[in-house]
């Protein structure tokens, strides 16, 4: 949350990956 590209990269890909998975 504090950081906005890190947290928020991490977050894209976990709700991105699951469509591949």
């Amino acid at each position: 949350s504090e950081q906005s590209m890190d947290e928020l990269s991490q977050d894209s890909m976990m709700l991105t990956m699951p469509n591949e998975v």
